[in-house]
């Protein structure tokens, strides 16, 4: 399946990743809160009303010393809100996130496992698979969502 996407994520923000703030050691992950509202109409994807994500785990970002940046997850739980109907559905997003950029700045996100994402064309969804996007050193999607695996469409649930 191919979409175009920004992806929130277990955990991850900017050009499309939720990174944490942790050494790159090998350092057991961090425990993490974490809240995001989505406007409907957002640019990078939404569902037709409003939907509050709280999220919490632990999470660890490690940066190779090629210059790649992974993101890891673990015991993560997304709460994803219809803040009209104040309805909700829980998801386990233990997902890890590879970021690579290439010469001319573009970053390539691989997403494996479990992940929240929000996507301009299907809304906000759960995908559980491997999955990858690119955005420009400008932060614009130039790849949109693409992988194999399951999407769950949030907005469906909490509609």
């Amino acid at each position: 399946m191919k979409t175009k996407s920004l992806m929130l994520a277990s955990g991850a923000t900017m050009a499309g990743v939720l990174t944490f703030s942790a050494p790159a050691v090998a350092a057991p992950p961090e425990p993490f809160t974490f809240e995001l509202t989505i406007v409907e109409g957002a640019r990078f994807g939404s569902c037709a009303f409003d939907v509050l994500v709280q999220a919490t785990g632990k999470a660890k970002t490690i940066t190779t010393p090629a210059g790649k940046v992974i993101g890891v997850s673990a015991n993560t739980t997304a709460t994803a809100t219809n803040l009209e109907s104040h309805k909700s559905v829980q998801y386990s997003v233990n997902g890890t996130f590879t970021n690579t950029t290439d010469s001319d700045g573009n970053v390539t996100t691989k997403a494996t496992g479990r992940n929240l994402l929000t996507d301009p064309d299907f809304g906000i969804v759960v995908t559980s698979g491997n999955f990858s996007f690119t955005f420009d050193e400008n932060g614009n999607l130039i790849d949109g969502l693409s992988g194999t695996g399951k999407i769950t469409d949030v907005c469906a649930a909490l509609s």
